[in-house]
């Protein structure tokens, strides 16, 4: 199958399916460097649907391997293609907040709620940029009307690390057990947990 998706690509780069084909087969097989190649190529195809999606997953490649101002910069050459597309959005604003650049993260975000206000990956982002700003009521207020609908151990995570950032650690302490009452393989969840427990006992 990889082969006839990159045959296809050779041909004529913007091609979705094939474009979406090879990366789940090369992610899955861990190729990077052919990964990045061939998405690059499709970049620059006419059709903008293709060429936003390829620099999103391009992005993700290029920041799992270290690369993060590389992958920051090819969605912000994304959003000059769409200005208003969500997952861009999202993905900029998420990479922000993971490198600690939550103040610029905090906007991309914002634009993305306004635009899909009952996405899950989008609202527990926005918890944790709150969180790492000092903006605890923020997030808590965030947390509170996503939780309405579904319980969600990712919420959970986010709002008890939103938490534990800001001081307010038997509620850190609360959530995460929650979260982990809900799903226990978290490797995640239960270092947050051990860093809670250790700063309650200081």
């Amino acid at each position: 199958a990889l082969a006839a998706f990159l045959a296809a690509l050779e041909l004529d780069p913007s091609v979705g399916r094939a474009v979406q084909g090879a990366y789940v087969i090369l992610k899955k097989r861990g190729n990077q460097p052919e990964l990045v190649r061939v998405l690059r190529r499709s970049l620059d195809v006419e059709a903008v649907t293709v060429a936003v999606r390829a620099a999103n997953w391009l992005a993700l490649t290029l920041e799992a391997g270290g690369d993060r101002e590389a992958g920051r910069s090819v969605l912000l050459a994304a959003l000059g293609k769409s200005p208003d597309d969500v997952t861009t959005l999202t993905n900029l604003g998420s990479m922000l907040t993971r490198e600690d650049r939550a103040a610029e993260g905090l906007p991309y975000l914002e634009r993305a709620r306004a635009r899909r206000t009952d996405s899950f990956e989008i609202q527990v982002n926005l918890i944790i940029a709150h969180g790492k700003l000092g903006h605890l009521d923020e997030a808590r207020e965030i947390f509170v009307k996503a939780a309405l609908p579904a319980e969600r151990f990712e919420l959970y995570n986010a709002i008890a690390y939103a938490c534990f950032l800001n001081g307010a650690n038997q509620d850190a302490d609360r959530y995460i057990n929650r979260s982990l009452a809900l799903n226990q393989s978290q490797p995640d969840a239960l270092r947050l947990k051990e860093e809670i427990d250790r700063k309650g006992r200081l």
